[in-house]
C-alpha cells in the first residue's frame, strides 16, 4: 500500500516541474509521530515544510510565511480554532488556507467560528489530504476570496 502512496505523490510532483515554486506548508500538530507522518508525506509531493507545536505558532507562521497551515484543533498548550481564526481575523495572514485536521467531531457551528477553509478528520488518506492542499493553493493562487472563508 506504501508504495501505491509513494507512486502517486511521486507523480504529482513530477506535473509541477522541476523549476516550479515548492509551496511551504506548515504542519501544527502537538502529536510528534502524526507530525512526522504528515512531513513525510508532504516532502515525498515536493513541499516545503515545517512543524510547530506550542504557543509560538503564530510567531512562526508570520516569519516564515507559509502557503497553508495544517492545523489540529486539540493541543494541549494553544487551542487550533481559536489560533485559526486569529489567523483569519489579521489581514497580514488572513490570505492563508487552514485545513483543520482533526479527530474531534466538528460541528457545523463549531467549524464556522474557526474561518477555516477546509476540514479533513483523522485517521486521514495521504491522497485525500494531497488532494485538499492541491485545491486551496490553486485557489490562493487565483486569489479567490481565502480571506472570507
Amino acid at each position: 500500500m506504501l508504495w501505491q502512496i509513494d507512486r502517486r505523490m511521486q507523480s504529482e510532483s513530477e506535473m509541477t516541474g522541476k523549476g516550479a515554486r515548492r509551496y511551504r506548508i506548515m504542519v501544527v500538530e502537538d502529536n510528534a509521530a502524526i507530525a512526522k507522518a504528515m512531513q513525510f508525506a508532504l516532502q515525498r509531493a515536493g513541499y516545503e515544510t515545517k512543524w510547530c507545536e506550542d504557543e509560538s505558532v503564530y510567531d512562526e507562521i508570520k516569519a516564515w510565511k507559509p502557503d497553508l497551515i495544517l492545523m489540529d484543533l486539540r493541543m494541549p498548550r494553544v487551542d487550533g480554532g481559536t489560533l485559526t481564526a486569529t489567523i483569519k481575523a489579521n489581514p497580514e495572514t488572513q490570505g492563508i488556507p487552514v485545513i483543520i485536521v482533526t479527530a474531534d467531531q466538528v460541528t457545523r457551528e463549531r467549524f464556522e467560528k474557526t474561518h477555516a477553509n477546509d476540514l479533513v478528520n483523522k485517521p486521514f488518506r495521504v491522497p485525500q489530504l494531497l488532494e485538499r492542499i492541491g485545491y486551496w493553493l490553486q485557489q490562493r493562487d487565483r486569489g479567490v476570496g481565502l480571506a472570507n472563508a
